[in-house]
């Protein structure tokens, strides 16, 4: 049953006694006689028990967050009281089930300064109900300040990196907030629950002296600042002197490795490693690689068949730098060579008209190298085979007649392919003055023959460049 349900039956009830009784003592012949039995609780008249009543209530506040209730009864009965902001009340102190006539009760965690409604409810051994009337009472208003101190860090303390900034703070009430600050302004948002502790990025700040202060605050708007705590920042760094370690991750120690082959190391360092530098045989393979994963490729082709040593050399910003163990690799790159040199002729331009002693020119190259160059002249060689670039030949124009002559290379390399060049064209022109005249004289008829009727004379000419007409 409900508070509401159990004092209405407990108003019929007490109606119901009442009209009893005052149909006993309608019948007795002395009215006083009667009401000293009602008011008696150990009448020997044998009238029903006085009903219980509530008196003398009173409601005090005890401090900010307390009221304290007190009443008596006629009766031994239980203590409980309501109370709230409202006459709806919505709280209640638990029954106390002790059967006492004086009676004392508190409601607590109340808010400061706020009025309260209050209403007390007893019952006695037979659980008849009394309940008051409505009383008010306001808590006390809260006028102390919290008090805060900072317990850490330590006034003095040196701070380097990330610290922690921690703050006791308390009050009367409870605290609201409180607000971290460096050099007197807010550092991050205001803390609103304990612990009351804020993490201090000392690298924001520059290196030197700070004061670090922490402001509490309650509802009531009363704030306490802190004792100041000085502190030197100082995020110096020392110098490094360790050096990075570095080890070659591939190939393995004793690899057979041919054609192009990636590099790889392992290189870490105290602070950061700046770049590793790749060598084979203690000469650099390319340029160091700055980043993360460290590697780079080496074409074994532009080493010898047989041992070689890989190492890597890894370095800090400080200059600090540590060479890896050896890795020793074998290199077999001995493979059929099918690929063909390339070759053309690159002097004389085709068309060119020639003279004189010329120097015919070749450009030619090889996947694995260029053995030689034969230059041939209208399909014969010319001159002898060269070996070693740059492929060139002299060729003596005046050897050849003056007109249309066709140049080309054939380029061979050591597998004995062979590729030969687009041929070009060229003019020879080797025309020069002729001061030589024809030698000339009569072969018919003979010199004093006797003739007679048509003849045919002839004649014998020659010239050292050739006979342009015979004149008879």
């Amino acid at each position: 049953m409900d508070l509401r349900s159990r004092r209405h039956c407990n108003a019929n009830r007490r109606n119901l006694r009442s009209s009893l009784s005052v149909l006993l003592l309608a019948g007795m012949a002395a009215w006083q006689s009667g009401c000293a039995g009602l008011v008696g609780a150990n009448s020997s008249g044998g009238g029903p028990p006085p009903a219980l009543a509530i008196t003398s209530p009173t409601a005090s506040a005890e401090s900010t967050t307390k009221v304290n209730v007190s009443w008596a009864t006629n009766l031994p009965a239980t203590s409980q009281v309501e109370y709230g902001t409202a006459t709806n009340y919505g709280s209640s102190t638990a029954v106390d089930s002790t059967m006492v006539t004086n009676h004392q009760a508190s409601a607590s965690s109340l808010k400061a300064g706020t009025l309260y409604h209050v209403r007390i409810h007893s019952h006695d051994a037979s659980n008849n109900e009394a309940v008051s009337s409505d009383l008010t009472v306001t808590t006390s208003a809260d006028a102390t300040a919290p008090t805060v101190s900072i317990s850490s860090p330590n006034a003095n303390a040196t701070l380097t990196g990330t610290v922690t900034v921690t703050a006791n703070a308390s009050d009367d009430v409870a605290v609201a907030g409180v607000q971290i600050k460096v050099d007197n302004a807010n550092y991050g948002a205001e803390l609103t629950a304990a612990p009351f502790t804020r993490n201090l990025d000392t690298k924001s700040f520059s290196n030197g002296n700070h004061v670090l202060t922490a402001v509490a605050r309650d509802a009531a708007g009363h704030s306490t600042t802190s004792a100041q705590v000085s502190v030197k920042v100082d995020n110096t760094a020392p110098p490094d002197t360790t050096a990075p370690t570095v080890s070659i991750t591939s190939p393995a120690n004793s690899a057979t490795v041919s054609a192009t082959i990636t590099i790889s190391s392992s290189a870490s360092d105290n602070v950061g490693i700046a770049g590793v530098q790749f060598k084979v045989d203690g000469n650099n393979i390319g340029s160091e690689d700055t980043a993360s994963p460290y590697s780079a490729s080496l074409d074994t082709k532009t080493l010898s068949n047989g041992s070689h040593v890989l190492t890597a050399v890894a370095r800090d910003a400080s200059n600090n730098s540590a060479t890896s163990a050896n890795v020793t690799v074998n290199v077999n790159n001995t493979t059929a060579d099918t690929t063909a040199p390339t070759v053309s002729i690159s002097s004389p331009a085709t068309g060119a008209s020639v003279s004189s002693s010329i120097t015919v020119s070749a450009n030619a190259s090889d996947n694995v190298g260029v053995a030689s160059v034969q230059f041939q002249l209208d399909g014969a060689n010319l001159g002898s085979l060269d070996t070693a670039s740059p492929y060139s030949v002299s060729w003596s124009t005046s050897s050849a007649s003056n007109g249309s002559h066709t140049l080309r290379a054939i380029a061979k390399d050591a597998a004995a392919n062979s590729t030969t060049s687009a041929s070009i064209t060229v003019t020879v022109n080797n025309t020069v003055s002729d001061i030589t005249p024809p030698t000339v004289s009569i072969s018919s008829p003979a010199g004093g023959s006797t003739v007679s009727g048509t003849i045919t004379v002839g004649a014998n000419a020659s010239d050292n460049v050739g006979v342009a007409s015979v004149q008879f």
